[in-house]
């Protein structure tokens, strides 16, 4: 097993006889959580003066905890000093060779502060980076004991909960120690005072949330039960992180996402709704042509090639499969339709148009909505609304569900929505720009932010953003920044309620590189890679981490692009990228460079770039721009092409060897068929992969699957071994038929 295991639950849920089985079976280091944080609460009173008022604690008083927690940060490093202090032998707490008593890490006054420590952030990382330090001395996995999860970081671990009702649990408890009790009910006492010191309602309540966990009822369960669910279901998850692995192993930078949107085809269509769609809008001017194009040219991709165009198919075909260039592929497509050897298939074009117009009207069902739509569409006002006039807050939630309804491309409320943010003209009831946030709720990004170390449960969406025609040009960035900082705010009001455990760890918008080619005014072009998530520790592979350093390499240029309206120090935000850089891999820092100071359309940018420039040590280009406004874009592109041009060579990274290895190249064939009984079987990583990242619900998906195995040579090497029509092949645990 390859998993490190986080195990919790209330009184009596079984998590020691649950240990006891794993134990049997694999090579786990067992550790209680718990005594950490009593470790830390027992250093509390021992050395420093916080001195907790346990009458206040007794009574919940609110200000003494938030006090407690205020005054731990500041003995931040006595606590630290403390944690170094302390050895795990045997799954005991050792401190200067001797064994620390459960006296001292159960007394009244360590019990009174140790749920309340339990919530500090600050803590809860120390522990976590103990914890990380000490399974790097160790082999096998690591298993934790602890109550809540409030205690520890899930996304480092698979969390297993063991439920079990109060009666039950009792129960066990009087059985095992009658002699301690007067009664039952005496157990039943002890049950509902441990669990609710314990935080175990919430803990079920959050539990839900939590990504990779397993949850199990051992109420009617016997020992030998619980533990055998629990390792089909680690079998499970061990299975699911490996396919999930072997997926991130893969360039996920080489990748092409929507591939749709340069198709050649398309751009001709798009073309021809650009000239004409103002035709269809006259007297609906509630309907966003925008929108309605995308709709049609959503729909557009649902067509054959052959019922979209006229003429020679045979051609268009060629022109679909044949060329790799996008250039290329649309010079020969305008060619052709120059030539009159093909054309665009009007009749249906403008029938799909209708019919997008007659879904749109449908649901703008009433006068007030299309008049509202009309204002807000109407891009003669664009000049009339100054960005210092605007007003920014919250949308409730009735209005935040109408712009999703009428405004958005989606059309659909998002029921899970967490807070949406707008952009409002003074005595106007609707925004004229609007952002949503939601909660994670789809099970690949979930899997990808675990995977990444995030917890998903405690991070946050930016799931629509939404402008009118008659915003200001800008009026998107200050809305971001506005949102941003407040949602934040709304967050940590929501952890002081109690109704979330920890702070927000993210907002995420993308989390893949993207890939884009740069067309200079002078005919060059280069490929740009937009590389986000480079947080503090990425070098260490926090966050998207080295996910992303490890493509830097392949660059030949780096810009950083530094937000310069951010309310955050933007030199220190360009200086944590460069120790990330330099930490991952020193040599970084000698490729060529240039920052881009974007966002110089707010207000506080231009005193922020002048702070920016006198803090700089360095000799390097800054290139102050606008993105949104499309302004400073053309010089710096010049620069960054003159860069990528240039031929000097990158400088290489010297090391010194005391020794050295000869290896020879010999050349290793991408995949192997062997032939058992009457079915080929197809064998090789890159294959496998392949196979794995294909979507086989759509024909264009088969499609390419089959053009990049027959390029591979697959289907030669099938007919060699003769290989016949019918013929089964099978690729990891799918079978196919063999076409010639």
């Amino acid at each position: 097993m390859n998993q490190n295991l986080f195990i919790i639950g209330p009184v009596a849920s079984g998590k020691n006889s649950l240990l006891d089985n794993l134990k049997k079976k694999y090579n786990i280091n067992v550790l209680d959580t718990g005594q950490l944080y009593r470790y830390i609460a027992f250093c509390i009173f021992q050395k420093t003066t916080i001195n907790p008022n346990l009458e206040s604690l007794y009574k919940n008083d609110i200000r003494e905890e938030k006090r407690i927690l205020q005054e731990v940060f500041k003995w931040n490093r006595t606590i630290e000093k403390s944690l170094k202090e302390l050895e795990i032998l045997d799954g005991k707490l050792n401190v200067d060779g001797q064994i620390l008593r459960e006296d001292s890490l159960y007394s009244k006054e360590v019990n009174s502060i140790v749920a309340i420590i339990a919530k500090s952030d600050f803590i809860r990382k120390r522990i976590l980076q103990f914890i990380n330090n000490d399974i790097v001395k160790r082999e096998g996995c690591y298993a934790l004991t602890g109550h809540n999860i409030s205690e520890m970081d899930t996304a480092q671990f698979t969390t297993i909960f063991l439920d079990i009702n109060n009666e039950k649990a009792a129960e066990r408890l009087y059985s095992r120690n009658s002699e301690s009790y007067e009664s039952i009910l005496d157990a039943y006492k002890e049950v509902l005072e441990r669990n609710n010191r314990d935080g175990i309602d919430k803990t079920r309540s959050l539990i839900g949330s939590v990504y990779n966990k397993i949850y199990i009822d051992t109420t009617e369960l016997s020992e030998d039960e619980v533990a055998s669910v629990v390792t089909k279901e680690l079998e499970r998850i061990e299975k699911e992180n490996q396919n999930f692995k072997q997926l991130q192993d893969v360039d996920s930078i080489d990748r092409q996402h929507f591939e749709w949107i340069f198709n050649p085809f398309l751009e001709v269509i798009k073309a021809y709704l650009d000239r004409n769609l103002d035709k269809f809008l006259k007297g609906k001017e509630y309907i966003s042509k925008t929108d309605l194009e995308y709709q049609v040219l959503i729909k557009m991709c649902s067509y054959k090639i052959e019922e979209l165009f006229k003429g020679d198919i045979a051609l268009l075909r060629e022109i679909n499969s044949g060329i790799n260039n996008r250039a290329d592929k649309l010079d020969i497509f305008m060619k052709y339709l120059t030539d009159k050897r093909v054309s665009l298939n009007y009749e249906l074009v403008n029938i799909e148009i209708r019919n997008q117009i007659d879904r749109l009207s449908n649901l703008y069902d009433n006068n007030f909505t299309k008049q509202i739509m009309a204002t807000l569409n109407n891009s003669e006002n664009k000049g009339n609304i100054l960005l210092e006039n605007i007003i920014y807050k919250k949308v409730d939630k009735e209005i935040s569900q109408f712009i999703a309804r009428n405004c958005h491309y989606l059309h659909t409320p998002r029921d899970d929505e967490f807070v949406s943010y707008g952009a409002f003209v003074e005595g106007q009831a609707l925004p004229i720009a609007w952002v949503s946030f939601s909660k994670q709720d789809r099970e690949y990004k979930k899997q990808l932010l675990y995977y990444l170390g995030i917890e998903p449960q405690n991070t946050l969406e930016m799931t629509r953003a939404w402008c009118s025609n008659s915003a200001p040009q800008n009026i998107m960035s200050s809305l971001f920044q506005y949102s941003i900082n407040e949602v934040k705010q709304e967050w940590k009001k929501l952890k002081e309620q109690r109704e979330v455990n920890k702070n927000l760890q993210a907002i995420t918008t993308t989390i893949n590189p993207n890939l884009g080619v740069c067309k200079c005014k002078d005919g060059r072009s280069f490929t740009v890679a937009d590389l986000p998530g480079l947080i503090e520790g990425a070098s260490l592979g926090h966050g998207l981490g080295d996910k992303f350093l490890k493509h830097i390499e392949r660059t030949k240029v780096i810009a950083h692009v530094i937000d310069m309206s951010s309310l955050d120090d933007p030199y220190e935000n360009y200086e944590l990228i460069k120790k990330e850089l330099k930490d991952f891999d020193e040599s970084l820092l000698n490729k060529k460079s240039l920052i881009i100071a974007n966002k110089m359309d707010m207000p506080s940018s231009k005193e922020n770039l002048l702070k920016f420039k006198k803090e700089l040590k360095e000799d390097i280009k800054i290139f102050p721009i606008s993105a949104i406004c499309n302004e400073g874009l053309d010089e710096c592109l010049i620069y960054m092409a003159d860069l990528v041009y240039t031929e000097d060579e990158e400088p290489v990274k010297e090391e010194n060897f005391e020794d050295y290895i000869l290896y020879k190249y010999e050349k290793e064939e991408p995949f192997t068929i062997t032939k058992e009984d009457d079915m080929f079987v197809i064998n090789g990583e890159k294959i496998e992969k392949l196979f794995r990242m294909t979507k086989f619900t759509t024909d264009e998906a088969v499609y390419r699957f089959a053009k990049k195995l027959t390029r591979m040579g697959v289907d030669e090497k099938l007919e060699q071994m003769g290989a016949k029509q019918g013929d089964k092949v099978r690729i990891l645990d799918y079978i196919f038929e063999y076409r010639s």
